[in-house]
């Protein structure tokens, strides 16, 4: 890609697990990355793939990698670290929220509550069961989490904006 750094319409949406998350305004970006296919790790694309990226750096250490391979990433709503959920076209939704076990996210959680937690500044709990040991003694436990919070006492939020710093 021509260079990032110097670009004022490449945004970092999150991080996490080394993964970074970039908002990038261009005309097109398959072709910026097939320009500088030398830092991208394009493997996963499919062989017959619409955008003509070649399949090359496989598991290449430090080199970015399209998550997606290809697919269009339409929505991104990021709450908080690992609290976020991503609409892919094509793809079902990917809905994440630390603490909070996956198959209550995936039964309880949509899409839209992570909008709506944002938007309106409202915290959703959810209940969940557990399996709990202490003093020998298995036990099964409901407890009650905030599964979603828009309050990210990490970053500092600019006001009347969801733009952070």
């Amino acid at each position: 890609m021509e260079n990032v750094r110097n670009h004022v319409d490449v945004k970092l949406l999150t991080k996490w697990d080394g993964r970074l998350v970039y908002h990038i305004e261009c005309d097109d970006v398959y072709d910026a990355m097939k320009r500088d296919i030398a830092r991208f790790d394009t493997s996963d694309y499919p062989t017959d793939n619409a955008y003509g990226m070649p399949l090359a750096n496989k598991k290449v250490p430090g080199l970015m990698k399209d998550e997606n391979n290809g697919a269009i990433m339409t929505e991104f709503v990021g709450l908080r670290v690992k609290m976020y959920a991503v609409r892919v076209d094509g793809r079902k939704d990917i809905k994440k929220a630390k603490g909070v076990k996956n198959n209550v996210v995936t039964r309880t959680i949509t899409f839209d509550d992570y909008t709506r937690c944002l938007n309106e500044e409202i915290e959703m709990t959810r209940r969940q069961s557990c399996i709990r040991s202490k003093l020998h003694q298995v036990y099964t436990v409901s407890e009650s989490k905030i599964a979603l919070s828009p309050y990210d006492d990490k970053r500092y939020i600019v006001p009347d904006s969801t733009e952070t710093l």
